[in-house]
């Protein structure tokens, strides 16, 4: 589905309350930013996301308590310049600078915001 919109760069998925996961799919390869808002249930992120992410320059997560871990993949998103994550308890730890289970994937990220 996300391969065919080969023109859009911003995504947004808002307030989907019964979501448990994205996709396990290759993204659009133009997409430039990503923001996962308000999806309450949401558990995990998928793994594919390197293939098809690889222009990723912001990635934006708010009010997602459920979310256990960023997916391996983030590692391999060399042009992530902003990741801001916002309200999503788990993730504040795991995202913890050096000491988070999470930190190693995401150390190379120049703008990490974590409130």
């Amino acid at each position: 589905m996300f391969r065919k919109l080969t023109c859009l760069q911003s995504l947004k998925i808002n307030s989907f309350s019964n979501l448990k996961e994205l996709p396990n799919e290759p993204f659009n390869l133009a997409l430039d930013s990503l923001q996962v808002s308000s999806c309450k249930e949401i558990e995990s992120s998928p793994e594919k996301i390197r293939e098809g992410l690889q222009s990723l320059r912001t990635l934006t997560i708010n009010y997602c308590k459920e979310l256990r871990c960023l997916p391996e993949g983030i590692r391999h998103l060399t042009s992530l310049e902003v990741l801001d994550i916002y309200d999503c308890p788990t993730l504040k730890e795991r995202c913890k600078k050096e000491t988070g289970k999470d930190w190693n994937k995401i150390a190379h990220i120049p703008n990490i915001i974590i409130r």
